[in-house]
């Protein structure tokens, strides 16, 4: 099992949605029940994704005020969500199986990303090894002239 407290940050957000919105066969989890209205519709499956949504994001936020100012419900109804989705997990196992494979996913990316900035990271310390020698190298060749500069002047005095 993966610990989503220490792999999701707030960046994560968009990719959450993402995954979410792929995995529920949805365009947008915050779909309006029109575009006059402040309410998000309650067709199936969009709460469903929603409820997903909500507990991914308690391993980012602390508190349900945080949550529900982020996707602009209140506190209530970011906990109703959390109660709900508890809910559906034990009894619901296609909705559970879509979670399962929500996990994975993310666990996929955050792997892929992790790799890719280990390769950015070696790329930069390999070009700061490189920068060094080049560096040391300039460091030496002034010194040698300076070497050269030091003879140079003592052989012309006598």
């Amino acid at each position: 099992m993966i610990d989503l407290k220490k792999i999701l940050s707030e960046n994560d957000f968009d990719l959450l949605c993402s995954i979410i919105n792929y995995e529920f066969e949805i365009d947008d989890l915050f779909k309006k029940v029109d575009k006059n209205k402040k309410t998000y519709t309650r067709k199936y499956p969009y709460p469903d994704a929603r409820f997903v949504l909500i507990k991914l994001l308690t391993f980012i936020y602390d508190r349900p005020t945080t949550i529900g100012r982020k996707i602009n419900l209140d506190h209530a109804s970011v906990l109703n969500a959390i109660k709900k989705f508890n809910n559906l997990i034990e009894t619901d196992k296609s909705f559970s199986n879509k979670y399962e494979k929500i996990l994975e996913q993310i666990r996929v990316m955050k792997f892929n990303s992790n790799i890719t900035n280990s390769i950015k990271l070696e790329n930069l310390i390999s070009e700061l090894k490189n920068d060094i020698l080049e560096t040391l190298n300039k460091i030496k060749f002034i010194e040698d002239k300076i070497q050269i500069y030091k003879l140079n002047k003592e052989n012309n005095e006598f």
